[in-house]
């Protein structure tokens, strides 16, 4: 523990004939942390992040075929894309791993506005499949001095392998665009 973050977890892969992916796998892995400078590392568009960062998961499955239980949470976040002004506040996201599944949950607030994503998602023969629903009212997208745009999605997303369909509307209450 430093400075009231810690990272643990152990993994176990017994030895035995034929293939590596088939080898049974079993462990766990636990987070906590405030510390999230590393967080643009792995989402390079994002410029900040702060808040909890907290994760309880267990392995198991094979190492090709990974199974997990927990979860993972994001709390009292904030996220900042500086290239749109975009800052998220109030951030509380929490994906909850069962087996071969994945659900979420996240809120946000920008200047005016929130947010809300949930869905699910499960993996069938290594190709992920499920939905994801966005909603958002006066959400602040961008603002830069060229334009300042506010906009209310309601968008659901179908995902099935490497295919993903997209419905919904996005509402743009209000726009004010500079062209240089």
């Amino acid at each position: 523990t430093v400075n009231g973050s810690f990272v643990s977890g152990n993994a176990q892969i017994p030895r035995e004939d034929g293939p590596l992916e088939d080898a049974p796998l079993t462990g766990e892995v636990a987070l906590s942390t405030r510390e999230l400078g590393w967080l643009p590392i792995f989402l390079p568009d994002v410029d900040r992040f702060a808040g909890q960062l907290e994760s309880r998961l267990q392995l198991g499955g094979t190492v090709g075929a990974p199974l997990f239980q927990g979860h993972v949470a994001f709390t009292e976040g904030e996220v900042d894309v500086y290239r749109t002004n975009l800052l998220l506040r109030q951030v509380n996201a929490r994906l909850e791993f069962s087996g071969d599944a994945i659900a979420l949950d996240a809120r946000a607030a920008t200047k005016g506005g929130t947010a809300h994503a949930q869905g699910n998602l499960a993996w069938r023969n290594r190709s992920p499949v499920g939905t994801l629903r966005f909603d958002g009212e006066n959400l602040l997208v961008a603002d830069l001095p060229e334009a300042r745009v506010i906009a209310s999605p309601a968008l659901q997303f179908a995902v099935d392998g490497k295919r993903m369909d997209v419905s919904g509307d996005i509402v743009i209450p209000q726009a004010d665009i500079k062209p240089k």
